[in-house]
């Protein structure tokens, strides 16, 4: 027998060579999420949101009156604003190399757009208040680029500056007035840009993204005009006259709410707080902060929840026992946080934590709470009766002896056999629990899941909460969920040890899988709604049509769907149709349920306003519940 032996590789030097440092725009390409937040279709708006953020902030400076967005035909956008243009100069910044200062000289329209955390915003001599605080926001969008173009007229002179995938490519040089997409520009900026397919997942993002901004951003700031137009000659106008009064007057009308006549309001430099007493389903409370939409929240949401509490307190009754959560629910309104340099939990801006906007804003905000229901006295009592309605009829739906006892009976008994938990020693936070319709689809899934998911198969429908109320409560199949999940029925906080950081909903794509979802979502919102507003319900984009074309996995909601696409890429493959999960080969499973290719739709906290109003879709048809949760909208698939 001969015997090979071969050498072990030898280690490379750790040397300088070894160490990287990227400028930019490598830096920024090299992670682009950690700039953008993704590289999916959200990612694609965020750069997009950027340029007319800092529209937004020019306009908040008193120095720009709207706004003009064009898409155009090639995937590029234009941003058009009325501003004062960009001033003109040199920056120079000052390295220190080997203990001795080394000067550095670039152009302020270069620096702009490409050295990151350059800013005006950082002083607020320039910007009051301002989106934009970190100095990336434009940036991220330039290196992310295939190119980058602007012009701009600053004291009657125009500029010009472009580049490539970040890299300047023409200086800034004197031009003549540029030709904008839409009329004749005759000041302002303008800015032509086509994200880089090489970085983005997705080609575009929904224009109804773009519009949500619009509006938001019109209501935001009375007197600002937003312009949405395309190629195709649609053109759309965002305009408000009252600001925030407005916007609590549409969501009202949109939502189809009742409303108490009397709303409450705060106005100072520091915040725009509307708020209307309202007969919504839950708590409507937006936050902003310089009219970005804050998606978590955050401490002025909740100062304007505690002020409005700890008013209404004194004209509480004996016999009332409701807590700030129940009086919260009809609560629909609006505050708009003014800052400069305002903190966020993140470069998203989703939460904000700046202190500012904390316990020092609360008491102002309880100052006029308490002075808003002495004059408004009939209408404090009538929040405290509504508000110890909704108080008692929770805890009767919740504190049954026998769904204590159902719970009771079953930790001690155990889990169904078919329950799968998540690894042990994966954090709560990490952990994700599939809740799958039948034992054939739980079989691949059991295959193909990770450590850190855990699998609860249903055997049939659960029953529907709002018609059989505690009779569906200790079904064994909702006591299972409920076990698995952590619910704890008899404590304040029902919830306080969830077990999961995700709960995916796994029910086929048909119209039984849909009301399966429905009475599963039934389920959270009666018993635990905080889910929602925690963003930890999930359902899974199941595609009923697929293809394997060498190799690939092409998907679509018709068939006709993956012909075209099958057509577009020039492949042939035999079209299936899948009904349900259990039909689906274990590797495709891992693709469109279990790995990162996977499509998955955050079900939002709920709302009339996106159809989902419980009570209302148990009654309807089932074809018509999958649209009313919110999960019919275009779907794209990894292919």
């Amino acid at each position: 027998m001969t015997t090979t032996t071969t050498k072990s590789a030898v280690p490379r030097k750790y040397d300088s060579d070894s160490i990287e440092t990227l400028q930019f725009p490598l830096n920024v390409r090299a992670n682009a999420s950690q700039y953008i937040g993704g590289v999916d279709e959200q990612g694609l708006f965020n750069v997009w949101r950027e340029l007319g953020d800092n529209a937004v902030d020019e306009a908040l400076a008193g120095r720009n009156t709207g706004v003009l967005f064009y898409f155009d035909k090639d995937g590029s956008y234009w941003v058009q604003d009325k501003g004062h243009g960009i001033p003109q100069g040199m920056k120079t910044q000052i390295i220190n190399v080997s203990g001795k200062p080394v000067k550095s000289q670039m152009p302020t329209m270069q620096a702009v757009f490409g050295a990151l955390h350059t800013s005006g915003k950082y002083r607020d001599d320039a910007y009051k208040v301002s989106i934009g605080s970190h100095g990336i926001g434009a940036k991220g969008t330039n290196a992310t680029a295939e190119f980058f173009e602007v012009w701009t007229k600053y004291e009657n002179q125009w500029y010009n500056i472009a580049f490539k995938k970040g890299h300047l490519i023409t200086g800034v040089r004197k031009c003549n007035r540029p030709k904008a997409p839409v009329g004749t520009i005759t000041e302002g900026t303008l800015i032509h840009y086509k994200p880089d397919s090489t970085i983005f997942s997705a080609k575009r993002f929904p224009v109804s993204m773009a519009v949500e901004w619009a509006q938001i951003m019109a209501y935001m700031n009375p007197g600002f005009k937003i312009i949405l137009a395309a190629h195709t000659g649609k053109t759309k106008s965002f305009y408000s006259k009252l600001g925030a009064k407005d916007y609590i007057t549409e969501r009202l009308t949109v939502m189809k709410c009742d409303a108490e006549p009397s709303v409450f309001e705060h106005h100072s430099s520091l915040a725009d707080v509307v708020i209307a007493f309202s007969s919504y389903d839950g708590s409507d409370l937006r936050g902003f902060t310089n009219g970005l939409f804050n998606v978590q929240g955050g401490y002025h949401v909740d100062a304007v929840s505690k002020a409005l509490y700890r008013a209404i307190e004194p004209y509480k009754n004996k016999k009332h026992t409701f807590t700030r959560r129940e009086f919260d629910d009809g609560l629909l309104g609006i505050v708009n946080a003014k800052l400069h340099k305002a903190s966020f939990s993140s470069q998203d801006k989703a939460k904000l934590t700046d202190t500012r906007m904390g316990a020092e804003f609360e008491e102002t905000l309880f100052a006029d709470a308490t002075a808003f229901f002495k004059g408004n006295k009939a209408l404090a009592l009538r929040l405290c009766d509504k508000a110890n309605k909704i108080a008692e009829l929770r805890t009767k739906f919740k504190a049954s002896k026998a769904v204590v006892s159902a719970i009771n009976g079953m930790r001690r008994g155990g889990l169904p056999s078919n329950y799968a938990p998540a690894g042990r020693d994966v954090k709560i936070k990490d952990r994700e629990l599939f809740i799958v319709e039948g034992e054939s689809a739980a079989g691949g899934f059991r295959k193909v899941r990770a450590r850190h998911q855990a699998l609860l198969p249903m055997r049939g429908k659960v029953l529907n909460l709002l018609k059989k109320g505690q009779q569906a409560l200790v079904s064994k199949a909702i006591i299972a969920i409920l076990v698995a999940v952590g619910y704890d029925a008899k404590a304040e906080d029902p919830i306080g040890k969830f077990q999961f950081g995700r709960i995916v909903l796994l029910a086929d794509a048909d119209a039984d899988g849909g009301h399966i979802n429905s009475l599963l979502l039934t389920l959270f919102y009666k018993l635990m709604p905080e889910v929602f507003d925690r963003g930890l319900v999930y359902v899974a984009d199941m595609p009923e049509f697929m293809a394997q074309p060498k190799g690939l996995l092409v998907t679509g909601n018709s068939n006709s769907e993956v012909q075209a696409k099958l057509k577009t890429l020039g492949l042939k493959a035999p079209v299936k149709h899948f009904k349900g999960w259990g039909e689906v080969d274990p590797p495709v499973l891992k693709i469109l349920a279990v790995n990162d290719s996977r499509k998955l739709i955050k079900i939002q906290p709920i709302s009339k306003e996106s159809g989902v109003r419980f009570e209302a879709i148990m009654a309807k048809d089932v074809e018509a519940r999958r649209e009313a949760l919110g999960i019919t909208e275009e779907k794209h698939h990894a292919e």
